[in-house]
């Protein structure tokens, strides 16, 4: 057997050293170049980490503000809340003591007066007026968003403030807060869709409900909010009846129904059909609502 090596072969090896040997002179000669490319990908690189830690670091100062407030917040809420229950408390035994003699009322009345006058010293009830109960805490808020509307904190602070507004009934700042923040997040992640969901219900209570449907559409496309995909659906189905779409609507209604029937369809054997979720149940009572309707203006119901 022959181990020798043909001249053809001897030629391609030599084209592949030449070949490598080529290669390593243009590194050579064009060093100061390679070198300039390969310093660049790593300032690249490096300052991209360091951009990421100084994020990170802002977002944490941040959030040590929003807490700060959330903290003052909690406080004057317990306080209130205390208060209100205590309130109602005292009006329960007052309304029993009512129904006995008069002796005995003003005997009780005395008791729950030694009882409570403690308590009474220390706990204020909430005025109804938002600036007087919680000022500090919408201001201290506020000036977090103002400074800050992309960041996570500012998402949890308008959150938590657009809930105070509407617990106050001032819906119109309650959907102002959020809309400075809205279009500052990212509705793929958790926080950023529930204030576009929380922005998307205020619209539809105050009777925008075209804008809330564009706003529901786009949150329903995003594989990732599987947990909001229920409430937005619902959220739209009550737009689109309103806006006067039946058809459309009555199709969402149906295709949340039919969610929970395709959930039953997969659960183990032996394994109870889970219950209907709140949405699901509302969606049933709407469906039964509009075929009512339906059926009272001569409509052929579905």
């Amino acid at each position: 057997m022959n181990h020798s090596i043909s001249k053809k072969e001897l030629k391609k090896a030599d084209q592949f050293t030449a070949a490598g040997r080529n290669a390593l002179d243009q590194i050579i000669k064009n060093q100061k170049l390679v070198f300039s490319v390969a310093l660049v990908l790593f300032l690249a690189g490096a300052g991209y980490v360091v951009w990421d830690k100084v994020n990170l670091s802002k977002e944490l100062t941040v959030q040590e503000e929003f807490y700060a407030v959330e903290k003052s917040y909690l406080k004057l809420k317990e306080s209130f809340d205390k208060a209100e229950a205590d309130q109602k408390e005292k009006a329960v035994k007052e309304k029993e003591s009512a129904k006995k003699d008069l002796a005995k009322k003003e005997s009780q009345k005395s008791e729950d007066a030694k009882d409570t006058k403690s308590d009474s010293e220390k706990l204020t009830l909430p005025s109804g007026d938002l600036t007087k109960d919680y000022g500090t805490v919408v201001e201290g808020w506020k000036k977090l968003i103002e400074a800050h509307p992309s960041s996570k904190a500012a998402a949890m602070a308008s959150l938590e403030l657009s809930q105070l507004f509407l617990k106050y009934k001032v819906p119109k700042e309650a959907l102002m807060i959020l809309s400075k923040v809205k279009n500052q997040q990212n509705s793929d992640h958790f926080l950023g869709a529930m204030v576009f969901h929380s922005y998307a219900k205020l619209l539809s209570n105050q009777g925008q409900c075209a804008d809330a449907v564009v706003i529901w559409e786009g949150l329903e496309k995003k594989k990732s909010l599987g947990f909001l995909a229920e409430q937005a659906q619902m959220g739209r189905a009550l737009c689109l009846e309103t806006l006067g779409q039946t058809e459309k609507a009555e199709s969402l209604f149906k295709d949340l129904v039919a969610g929970d029937n395709a959930s039953q369809g997969i659960s183990k054997p032996g394994t109870p059909p889970k219950g209907k979720t709140q949405t699901q149940r509302t969606a049933e009572k709407y469906l039964r609502y509009m075929k009512i309707k339906k059926s009272m203006t001569g409509a052929t119901p579905s």
